[in-house]
C-alpha cells in the first residue's frame, strides 16, 4: 500500500501481481465497510420513492463525502498502478482505456490482471543512470 501511494502517478517501470492486488484488495475492504456503515448511518430518516428507491438519511452524508474523496482521491493511483501492472505482463499502459467499453474492458483488464510477469516487460524499466 505505502508504494501505491509514493508511485501515485508514476506510469513507468512495473508492478507485480502481488503489489496490484493486495492494492486492490485493500482498496475493496475499505469501500465494502466504508458503504456498509454508511448505509447503516443513512437508515434513520430514509426515504422510499414511489418506485421502491432507497433515499439515506443525513447519516449517510459524512460517509457519502469520504466515499467520494476516496474515489477521487484513487483514480490516479490506480490507472498508474493498473499501467504499471500491464507494462509486467509486456503490454502498454494505453490498453487501460479498454475500460471505456462497458462489462467488456474491466472482464478484459482483470483477466490480463491475473497473467504472470513476462521478460519482455522489462522494455518499460527506467534506465539507470
Amino acid at each position: 500500500m505505502k508504494r501505491f501511494f509514493l508511485k501515485y502517478a508514476d506510469f513507468t517501470g512495473r508492478a507485480s501481481r502481488s503489489e496490484y492486488w493486495w492494492v486492490v484488495l485493500a482498496n475493496t475492504v475499505v469501500w465494502f465497510v466504508l458503504s456498509i456503515v454508511g448505509f447503516l448511518a443513512g437508515l434513520p430518516g430514509s426515504t422510499t420513492d414511489y418506485d421502491g428507491t432507497l433515499e439515506p438519511g443525513p447519516g449517510f452524508i459524512p460517509f457519502g463525502f469520504v466515499l467520494a474523496v476516496l474515489l477521487f482521491g484513487t483514480i490516479v493511483p490506480f490507472l498508474s498502478l493498473g499501467a504499471r501492472r500491464l507494462h509486467d505482463i509486456d503490454l502498454s499502459g494505453w490498453l487501460l482505456l479498454i475500460n471505456l467499453f462497458p462489462y467488456l474492458g474491466a472482464f478484459v483488464i482483470f483477466i490480463l490482471s491475473l497473467l504472470g510477469p513476462k521478460p519482455g516487460g522489462a522494455r518499460f524499466d527506467r534506465p539507470r543512470a
